[in-house]
């Protein structure tokens, strides 16, 4: 099955269908077949390529968050019921993210949404969607945009990624812990330091600045 293009504009009553799917969804039996596989990867994840913004919105609001819930909700149900398929829809999502010239931090923050939702609705294998998520994330800690780059911050402290990291440590902390202590650095944006440093508390690293050098140090409980 070929995958559908990314509507532009987005379809009228996509929100809604999205909306029946997430009851049908909610009626399957487990284990999933290879037909809602096909859903999944075919179907839904495409839609997270939807590009540009809304029109005459100030700020721009980015066509995304037009049906963005219910589609994050099916995607997330569908994880949920075949949590293996999780890394399948974290690179799905993670390949909606907008290139240089699409430049939309409103859709980063909405495809880093769909990525938290994801990584909870995994479950045991929590782990391996956020080793999904990694690259994506690590870039997005980064961001000179303060919105993506605190909304970044806020995921690292959400209780499934924080469950998800003391799973598997080292990968993720190679990953997560030089972006969230700022490479040294602090961030221009007040809101992006104190997003970081809830994230750094919620993942029990102490950092400790002396003499000029940064020593941090993970806690596993």
């Amino acid at each position: 099955m070929a995958a559908p293009a990314a509507p532009w504009p987005p379809a009228p009553g996509l929100h809604a269908a999205l909306d029946v799917l997430c009851d049908v969804i909610s009626g399957l039996r487990s284990p999933l077949r290879a037909q809602h596989r096909v859903l999944l990867a075919d179907l839904l994840l495409p839609l997270y390529r939807t590009p540009g913004t809304l029109p005459h919105e100030h700020p721009p609001r980015a066509a995304l968050s037009v049906f963005a819930a219910p589609l994050s909700r099916a995607v997330c149900l569908l994880v949920a019921r075949s949590p293996a398929w999780a890394p399948l829809a974290v690179e799905g999502i993670i390949a909606g993210w907008p290139t240089a010239a699409q430049a939309s931090a409103a859709k980063c923050e909405l495809l880093l949404c769909a990525l938290e939702s994801v990584v909870g609705a995994a479950d045991a294998h929590g782990g391996d969607a956020l080793r999904a998520c990694l690259p994506a994330l690590s870039i997005a800690l980064r961001e000179e945009h303060a919105g993506v780059a605190a909304r970044a911050a806020a995921m690292c402290a959400a209780p499934a990624v924080v469950a998800a990291v003391k799973a598997r440590p080292a990968p993720a902390m190679t990953a997560l812990l030089p972006p969230l202590i700022g490479d040294a650095a602090m961030h221009w944006s007040g809101e992006v330091n104190r997003a970081r440093h809830a994230a750094l508390t919620a993942l029990k690293v102490r950092a400790a600045n002396g003499n000029g050098t940064l020593c941090c140090e993970l806690q596993i409980h």
